[in-house]
Parts: C-alpha cells; structure tokens; sequence
C-alpha cells in the first residue's frame, strides 16, 4: 500500500511464470541472428575457430539439430517431475503454496533455458541447412552447444531446488520471507499510540459499483484514490477490503459528495484485481498460508502435530513483527489534513484469530500444538506493546479452556498446560 504504485503493479505481473521465460526465448531469437552475424565480420581472422573445431556445415546442422531434439526431449521429463512434486507439495501440505513454486527463480530460468536453447538451436540448423555459408559459425556453433551444456547444469540445479522446496521447513520459511517482505511495506511505521478506529461519517453517500472483471482485490493506490478524492472535492470509503474477492456489480466505492463529473475509469486504475492474493503483498494471506499448513496437517488422514508445531514457529515471528507496527493506515488525507479516502484494514485482532484460532480448534486435541500455542502467545506477548496484550491474554484464556476440555484427567491437562516451544521436548516453562 505504501510502496510506489508501478512497482506493485511490476512485481504482480512479474509473478507470472511466463514472463522470464518468453524474455529469454526472445533473447536467444536475436542471438540466433546476431551471432552467425558476428561470424561473418570476423570470417578474416585465421584464429577464431581453426585450433578449437573443425566441421562441415552438414555435421553442424545435424549436431544443433541433435541438441534441439534432445533437449526437448529432456524438457518433458523434467517437467513431468515439477508437476509430480507440485502435486505432492500441495496435497501434503497447501494449495496456497503453489506461488512458492510459480515465482521460484530456478523454476523459471530452468523453464527459459530448456525452451531458449531448443529454439537457439533449431533457427540456427536451418540457418545453416538453407544457405551456404563462406564463413566457419563458430561462435554460434560454440553457443549452442554451450546452451546444451549449461541446461544439463540446470537440470541438477533444478532437482536440487525441488527437492529443497518439498521440505516444509524450507516452504515455510520462504512464505514467511514474503509475510516479512509484505509486513515491511504495508506497515512501515512502528506501532507508538493504541490504535483508533476512524468512523465513516454519517453524511448521506453515493454508490459506485465494481464494473472491472471478478477477482480478489491484490492491493489499492490509496495515494492514487486520495488524489481523486481531493480533485473532485469528495470522501470516499473503498468498501471491500484487500484480500475480498470482487465481482461486477458490488459496491466498490460509498462517495460523499458531487460525483457528477466522476469518472469510474481512473478509479478502476487505481485497484489491481487477480486470481489469488499475493504472499509478498498481502500479510494476511502470508498467515493464512502458514496456517493452512499447519490445518493440513493437523488432519485426520495426515496427523504430523510436528508440521503444525514448526508452521507456529514461523507465525509467532510475523505476529511479533504485526504486533510492533502501526496498523491504522486506513485513513489517507490530503495536504491540508482532510480525510480523502477511507479503507477496512486488518486489525491486530483480526491478525491474532487468523493465526490462532483454526490451530486451536483442529489441534485441540495434541498435547504438542496446545503447549507450542501457550508458548506462542506467551512470547507474544512480552514482546509487543502492552496496549495488544489483551487480545493475546483471550487467547490463551481460550487454549487453557480447549486443554481442560481435551485432557480432563489431572496428570495430562496440567501437562497441556504447560507452555514448551518445541511443544514437547524443549523443558517445561511455568504457566503465567
């Protein structure tokens, strides 16, 4: 939100898993051009090739044709692979993660090097099939076979990554990594003052409704909104708030003030819309995916309370960074100090519940998630304002309660009430 508007919009489309490697196939089709091109220019000099190849321009043709043909082949079974491990990733653990997966670096310059290389080589097999040459290409031969070399490289890079990627461990420390990047440039500012909740006014309001394509609502140009705001003197309260999901026709905007020359085409380029909240955009999306992790695998048909106790780990890091900034950005005025624009945020509350609250329920009955959450919420706790205690004293009033309900045998409810952040194993801590 606070971040400049074109870079939010860059790093959205830059997600996208195609954009890298359409770039380099692009790339590797102007070198398939430019380097026969080079070739040429240097066809005079005697040292250029002679002492390291020696070809015909048939067998050169057949050679990139080979690598062509090969690496294509190779490519399926590569990516056969990825889509196995995306499966398993997802089923085992969250759909959520799937961006993790998409937005990997290696995944898509794995996915450029494979397709640029096929293509590399086919232009220039043709190149050499249809004319003749009175030069040697040897850097262009030299490249392509350099690309073969370096998409063998990649492959063991690849599966190496994978790999990695299929620890959850490894999973959630990258999506806590975005929640990080996300809390930074949503919630710059520290948290100094209780926060105060700006009431819309009473004042009688029009309504502009949503009439851009359905998807949730990725992330808003406040500044942008605000500017508009002031230039046609109004207030204006943006209704769903980032995350909700939006279709034509839902109310988008409640406007105090004279909308006659308000046109809705500047305001829809103020907003990005998308198929999926973004991890690095959205701190609340970040804790939902985290927290997804842990739901899966507090389930029936997998029951690893040890995943559930390692997701905890990563969500008491984002609530003590959510618990120290101020979350009250809301409200955006002018120069002059007028409220402009108007937004529903998340509050501390709604980041706590969100974290807390579905682990409780499905981990009620694990002596190692109900310790780990006390102890959670007891780090918390001494580590953000005392105005945002509260919230977490509720909580833990309500884990207590789940552990009388699960264990009402003496010796284990009193061990459920112990905090221990390992959940079981780390030593015993006295309940406050």
């Amino acid at each position: 939100m606070r971040r400049p508007w074109l870079v939010t919009r860059w790093r959205h489309r830059r997600r996208r898993i195609w954009v890298l490697p359409t770039l380099m196939i692009v790339g590797s089709i102007l070198l398939s051009w430019l380097l026969p091109w080079l070739d040429r220019w240097r066809a005079d000099d005697p040292d250029l090739g002679d002492g390291l190849i020696q070809f015909d321009l048939g067998a050169t043709a057949s050679l990139l044709a080979s690598v062509a043909s090969g690496v294509i082949a190779f490519s399926g079974f590569v990516f056969t692979a990825v889509t196995l491990a995306l499966q398993f990733g997802t089923s085992t653990f969250s759909a959520r993660l799937i961006p993790v997966f998409q937005r990997d670096l290696v995944v898509r310059l794995a996915l450029g090097v494979f397709t640029s290389t096929f293509v590399y080589s086919v232009l220039i097999a043709a190149r050499l099939g249809v004319r003749e040459t009175d030069y040697k290409p040897v850097v262009a031969v030299l490249f392509g076979v350099g690309l073969a070399v370096a998409s063998v490289l990649v492959f063991f890079l690849l599966i190496n990554r994978i790999v990695d990627l299929l620890r959850v461990v490894r999973l959630l420390r990258r999506v806590a990594s975005y929640g990080r990047y996300a809390i930074d440039k949503t919630y710059p500012d520290p948290h100094l003052d209780p926060e105060i909740q700006e009431v819309p006014s009473p004042g009688t309001s029009r309504v502009l409704r949503y009439g851009g394509r359905s998807g949730a609502l990725l992330a808003v140009n406040a500044a942008g909104l605000a500017k508009i705001a002031e230039r046609h003197d109004l207030v204006v309260t943006l209704v769903p708030a980032p995350g909700d999901f939006l279709a034509p026709g839902n109310e988008l905007l409640r406007i105090e003030g004279d909308v006659t020359d308000l046109h809705p085409g500047p305001i829809h380029r103020c907003l990005i819309v998308g198929e999926e909240r973004a991890l690095d955009n959205d701190p609340g999306f970040a804790l939902r995916a985290i927290v997804d992790v842990a739901n899966k695998a507090l389930s029936p048909a997998i029951n690893d309370p040890t995943t559930a106790v390692q997701a905890i780990d990563y969500l008491e890091e984002l609530l003590i960074r959510l618990g120290n900034r101020d979350l009250g950005i809301g409200v955006t005025t002018d120069e002059r100090g007028a409220v402009r624009l108007r937004m529903r945020t998340p509050t501390w509350e709604d980041f706590v519940s969100l974290a807390t609250d579905e682990i409780r329920h499905f981990g009620g009955d694990s002596l190692q998630v109900l310790r780990r959450l006390r102890a959670m919420l007891e780090d918390v706790s001494a580590a953000v304002p005392p105005d945002r205690r509260p919230v977490l004293r509720i909580r833990r009033a309500a884990v207590d309660a789940a552990a009388r309900a699960a264990f009402p045998d003496p010796p284990d409810h009193g061990l459920a009430l112990l905090p221990d952040a390992q959940g079981l194993g780390s030593g015993e801590r006295a309940p406050e």
